[in-house]
């Protein structure tokens, strides 16, 4: 018989050369998925949010505050009666701020600057996903601060810059009370207004503020919201706390179709050089009586073997690429633990996530389509003719 591994020994083609086809392709796929779910697992593990999940914010980007009464009429015509928080997160002046610092001199303050929001009761419950006791503090004019062990015994250093042309540096220390947060890292501290005036400072409201705790906003309420803020002035931000998101990629769409299309091409091209090659075996097949599915299930078992080597193979090869373009574009990465249905890795200085679910999938479901296409379109056998003497 002859054997569905032959090849023509002129032509090289056979099941060989479609299998290191199929290889190269799935290859560059297992490359791929790496390097893509490693990435994605990078952006999630160092994402900072910059509000708490699920709020919407509407915020003015002229640095006068002129239009926030707009802003606040057209946020309430979108979503009647629900709540708006004011948060005061510049001072009026341009070059007047305030911050917490957790260092002892100007110049040596490094990575010592915090998210510090000025406002009321409002901001407080936004910001602790509750009724919290600091209120009274806060209404009594102490800082909050949400930063574990900044307070030392009742007191917090603020630094203060005063002036447009030359601004002046000056340290404070004023009472405050530390408080857990709803979400840690949204907000390090907050001000009252009454004290950051008596600092000879004047707040100026620039975000509005839908805390998730009292309104989830919906789709259609955002681009409500979107319209109206449009309406007002092109110089406002809209934007829901969503966490990490990933826009579509284009580029990894159609690089992804074209590797599953290699695959599966290249093994339907084998499959149909093998076919031609095992005709004989067919037709004997048929000689002998054998029904019609039994010589498509050979079509098929040829199309599931040429796909099955090719891709294993290829995504144990893919192995090396994806770890090393990984490791290359993640130099500074910590270490990171955890996981769900992947593996997360900490190697070094890089985030390495193995998408077994994935790799799984591409090794087993691959080729039991490869065949299940081969069998459907496979055609009649090599009839059998008795040869004239």
């Amino acid at each position: 018989m002859g054997g569905a591994g032959g090849a023509d020994p002129h032509t090289g083609a056979g099941p060989a050369g479609a299998v290191a086809a199929v290889g190269g392709a799935t290859a560059a796929l297992t490359a791929l998925l790496i390097v893509r779910t490693s990435d994605d697992a990078r952006l999630t593990e160092f994402y900072q949010p910059r509000q708490v999940y699920g709020a919407l914010t509407i915020g003015a980007m002229s640095g006068t505050g002129e239009e926030m009464p707009l802003l606040r009429e057209a946020a309430a015509k979108a979503v009647p009666g629900v709540s708006l928080v004011e948060v005061y997160t510049g001072v009026d002046g341009g070059s007047a701020e305030v911050m917490p610092l957790s260092c002892g001199d100007e110049e040596d303050c490094g990575d010592g600057y915090w998210d510090t929001r000025i406002g009321g009761q409002d901001v407080l419950r936004y910001l602790t996903g509750r009724e919290d006791p600091a209120a009274a503090a806060l209404a009594a004019g102490k800082a909050v601060v949400f930063r574990p062990g900044a307070v030392r015994e009742g007191m917090v250093t603020l630094g203060v810059w005063k002036g447009e042309d030359e601004p002046r540096f000056q340290r404070t220390s004023v009472p405050a009370i530390e408080v857990k947060p709803l979400q840690p890292g949204v907000g390090d501290a907050l001000l009252p207004v009454r004290l950051v005036e008596d600092l000879g400072l004047r707040p100026l409201l620039t975000q509005l503020v839908i805390d998730p705790a009292r309104h989830r906003v919906t789709v259609a309420e955002e681009e409500r919201i979107r319209q109206g803020v449009a309406a007002v002035t092109s110089l406002a931000e809209v934007r829901v706390e969503r966490g990490p998101e990933r826009p579509v990629d284009i580029v990894f769409l159609l690089v992804f179709a074209g590797a599953i299309i290699l695959v599966l091409g290249g093994t339907f091209a084998a499959t149909g050089l093998a076919a031609a090659d095992s005709r004989p075996d067919i037709a004997t097949l048929a000689a002998i009586g054998a029904a019609p599915g039994i010589r498509r299930l050979v079509t098929m078992g040829q199309a599931w073997f040429i796909a099955a080597t090719g891709v294993t193979l290829g995504a144990a090869v893919g192995f090396v690429p994806g770890l090393a373009k990984v490791w290359e574009s993640t130099p500074d990465l910590v270490r990171v633990t955890g996981g769900t249905s992947d593996d997360v890795v900490a190697s070094g200085s890089a985030i390495i996530v193995i998408p077994w679910l994935a790799l799984a999938a591409l090794v087993v479901l691959l080729p039991l389509l490869a065949g299940l296409v081969a069998g459907a379109f496979a055609r009649a056998p090599v009839m059998v003719t008795r040869r004239a003497r």
